[in-house]
C-alpha cells in the first residue's frame, strides 16, 4: 500500500505545484496588468486560487486513484502502461489550456471557457488574429512544456512494475476508497452546499487580480458544464416579478406621439454598417488627434449618438444584439444554437414582412462562428463573402480588406435603385487582430487599423452621397464590440463598452446629437418606432425615443453585466454573486433591474 500511495502523493504534489507555479508566471506574462501588485498581490492570488488548484489536481488524480485501487486486485503491467499513457495525455491537454489561455487573455480580458471550442470549427480563422511566427513560437512552447510536465510523472509511472499485492488487501481497499472521498470532497470544493466555481476564488476589486487567482483547466471544464444549464442560471426572483419589471423597463411597442421624428420618410433603404472593433476610446489618441476623422465628419449632419453601449465582447454576440434586438448573454452565444436562432427575433425577417430585402456583405469567412447560418435563417436573399473576391485580393489573413470591400460596396449601390426597399448589413474587419493594413499614420497598430477603416468607410460615404439613392437611404454606423485591453480599459468596465453610433443618410430629417444612453439591442425597437411599425417581436429591445422608459445602457460580460444610466454605474459578477462596482444615485434599483432582464433573458433561450 505504502508504495501505490507514495505514487499518487508524488503525481498529485507535482500537479498541484505546476498550477501554483502558473498564477505568477500568468502574471508576468502580463506584467502591465500587474505592475504594482508586489509581493501581497502574488501572495493573494496564490492564496485565494488554491483551493481551486486543489480542485482540479483533485479531478486529474481520480481516474488514477481507480486504476491504482483496481491494481489491489489485478496485477500486472498495465498499471504501467496505463499510467504513462494517462500522465502523458493529461499533461498534454493541461498544458495546451493553460498556453492557449495565456495568450487568449492578452486578446480577451477573461480567463479560458468554451468559446474558443467554437471558434475551432473554423480552425484557420480562428489563429488568423496571430502573426505567424506567434503561432510557430506557442507551437515551439507548447511542446517543450508538456514534455517537461509529463517526464516526471512518467518517470514514477516506471515504479508501479514493482508493486506487489499488499498483505492486507481489504484493509488496503478500504483505505482507497476513503482516499477516493476525500478526493471527491476536494473536487466539489468541500462540504458545504455550494460547489466549486470560478467565483470561490474572487477577493478584489481589481477584476485582473481575480481572473489571476482562476485555475484556467478548471474555468474551461466549468463553462463547458455549465454552458447549457439555462434553467438554473440567474435564478434571482419570482419569474412574474421580473416579466414585470422587465416589461416596465420596454413601455409601449410604438412610437408616441410626443416624441421627435428624425427620419423624412416611413420606408427608407437602410443601410448597416458595422464596424469591427471600433471603440469609442479610440474616437482620439492620448493627445488628442482624431483617429476616427471620417466619422467625424459624418456625424456633422447626421444623429450622432453619444452613449451607445455595446452588449458584448464579441462579434457573434454583438450582430445578434444589434440584428436581434437581444442582448448577449454572459455564457453563451445564441449563433452556436441554429434551433433557437430560428425561433428568435431577426431584424431581417421582421423587414421582410414590410417589402424589405436583406443581403450579407463581408470580406471574410461567413462560415465563422455560424454567421451564415444566423444570416440565412433570418431571410438573408444573398450573403456576399470572401469567396466572392478575387483570391489574389485578399489582402490579409482575414479576407479582403475593407479598401476592398467598401469600394464593392460603392459599386453595388449604382445597382441597387430597382432593389428598393432593402436592407444591406456590412461588415468591416481591417479593424480586427492583427491589424494588418495597407495603410500608415499612427505607430499603434489598433489605432492605424481604425483609421484605416475609417478612411475607406469615409471615401464610401463620400461616393454613395453623389448617387441618386443616397436621398431615399438610411445608413446606420455601429460598432459590434470596443475593446478592453488595446486601450487599456478594465474589461468589466463601461469604458470597455462605449462605441460609436451614427445614424445618416438622405432619410434623416435633420443632424442632431443623443445624450442619452442606448444599447446595441435598442436598435431594432428605435428603427421600427421611427418607422412607425409596431415592434412587439422585440421583446428585448427599447426605442429610445419613448420618453416615458428609462434610458440605460445594458452589457455583459463572460460572468457577470453591467447597467450604466445618466446616474449610475452598477457592475455585478454573477459567478460570485455579488456587485464589483455600485455607484450613483439609485445603484441597488439598477442592480435589481438588471438582475431581473438577465434573468428573462435566460427564460427566452431556454
Amino acid at each position: 500500500m505504502k508504495r501505490r500511495l507514495l505514487f499518487l502523493i508524488k503525481v498529485y504534489i507535482w500537479f498541484l505545484a505546476l498550477f501554483i507555479l502558473l498564477k505568477p508566471v500568468f502574471m508576468l506574462y502580463h506584467s502591465k496588468l500587474f505592475a504594482g501588485a508586489g509581493f501581497a498581490g502574488y501572495f493573494n492570488v496564490i492564496r485565494h486560487g488554491f483551493g481551486m488548484d486543489l480542485a482540479v489536481t483533485s479531478y486529474i488524480i481520480a481516474p488514477l486513484l481507480l486504476a491504482v485501487l483496481v491494481s489491489v486486485w489485478l496485477q500486472g503491467k498495465w498499471i504501467k502502461y496505463f499510467s504513462r499513457a494517462y500522465v502523458s495525455a493529461i499533461s498534454a491537454v493541461a498544458v495546451l489550456i493553460m498556453v492557449a489561455d495565456m495568450e487568449l487573455y492578452s486578446y480577451w480580458g477573461f480567463r479560458i471557457d468554451a468559446t474558443p471550442l467554437f471558434y475551432l470549427a473554423n480552425p484557420g480563422d480562428a489563429v488568423a488574429s496571430l502573426d505567424t511566427w506567434k503561432v510557430v513560437l506557442i507551437l515551439a512552447i507548447y511542446a517543450v512544456l508538456a514534455f517537461a510536465v509529463a517526464y516526471y510523472p512518467w518517470k514514477l509511472a516506471a515504479q508501479c512494475d514493482d508493486w506487489r499485492p499488499p498483505r492486507k488487501r481489504i484493509a488496503t481497499t478500504l483505505a482507497f476508497i476513503l482516499l477516493s472521498g476525500i478526493t471527491f470532497i476536494s473536487i466539489r470544493g468541500g462540504i458545504g452546499t455550494s460547489t466549486m466555481s470560478p467565483g470561490r476564488a474572487y477577493f478584489s476589486t481589481d477584476a485582473q487580480y481575480n481572473n489571476a487567482a482562476i485555475n484556467p483547466v478548471f474555468s474551461l471544464l466549468y463553462s463547458v458544464a455549465h454552458e447549457n444549464d439555462f434553467s438554473r442560471y440567474a435564478r434571482y426572483m419570482d419569474g412574474a416579478e421580473a416579466g414585470k419589471t422587465v416589461s416596465a423597463l420596454r413601455g409601449a411597442t410604438c412610437l408616441p406621439d410626443d416624441t421627435a421624428c428624425w427620419l423624412n420618410t416611413r420606408r427608407p433603404n437602410i443601410l448597416m454598417i458595422i464596424l469591427e472593433s471600433f471603440s469609442s476610446g479610440a474616437w482620439k489618441t492620448g493627445s488628442g488627434e482624431t483617429v476616427m476623422s471620417e466619422l467625424e465628419k459624418i456625424s456633422e449632419d447626421g444623429i450622432f449618438f453619444t452613449n451607445t453601449i455595446a452588449n458584448s465582447f464579441r462579434t457573434d454576440r454583438g450582430l445578434y444584439s444589434i440584428l436581434g434586438g437581444f442582448p448577449a448573454l454572459p455564457t453563451m452565444s445564441v449563433m452556436k444554437y441554429p434551433a433557437k436562432m430560428q425561433n428568435m427575433p431577426n431584424l431581417m425577417k421582421e423587414l421582410g414582412k414590410h417589402g424589405y430585402k436583406s443581403r450579407f456583405i463581408y470580406g471574410g469567412d461567413a462560415d465563422f462562428t455560424n454567421m451564415s447560418t444566423f444570416f440565412r435563417l433570418g431571410g438573408a436573399e444573398e450573403i456576399i463573402s470572401d469567396k466572392d473576391f478575387d483570391v489574389s485580393r485578399l489582402a490579409s489573413k482575414w479576407g479582403a480588406n475593407d479598401g476592398i470591400t467598401c469600394s464593392f460596396l460603392a459599386r453595388e449601390m449604382k445597382n441597387r435603385e430597382q432593389e428598393e426597399p432593402f436592407f444591406d448589413i456590412y461588415l468591416t474587419l481591417s479593424s480586427h487582430e492583427p491589424f494588418e493594413v495597407p495603410y500608415k499614420k499612427f505607430d499603434d497598430p489598433y489605432l492605424n487599423s481604425v483609421a484605416y477603416a475609417d478612411s475607406c468607410v469615409g471615401a464610401f460615404i463620400g461616393e454613395f452621397r453623389k448617387m441618386p439613392l443616397w436621398e431615399n437611404t438610411l445608413v446606420i454606423l455601429v460598432a459590434d464590440h470596443g475593446v478592453g485591453y488595446l486601450l487599456g480599459y478594465n474589461e468589466q468596465g463601461e469604458a470597455r463598452q462605449r462605441i460609436p453610433m451614427i445614424w445618416t443618410g438622405g432619410a434623416v430629417k435633420t443632424p442632431a446629437v443623443v445624450d442619452e444612453y442606448i444599447s446595441q439591442s435598442d436598435i431594432p425597437a428605435t428603427l421600427f418606432a421611427q418607422m412607425g411599425i409596431d415592434y412587439e417581436a422585440f421583446p428585448f429591445s427599447r426605442n429610445l425615443a419613448d420618453p416615458s422608459i428609462p434610458k440605460f445602457g445594458y452589457y455583459t460580460y463572460p460572468n457577470g453585466f453591467g447597467w450604466i444610466d445618466g446616474d449610475n454605474n452598477v457592475v455585478f459578477d454573477c459567478d460570485s454573486d455579488r456587485p464589483v462596482y455600485m455607484q450613483g444615485l439609485s445603484p441597488d434599483s439598477c442592480l435589481y433591474r438588471g438582475k431581473a432582464l438577465l434573468q428573462k433573458l435566460y427564460d427566452a433561450v431556454m
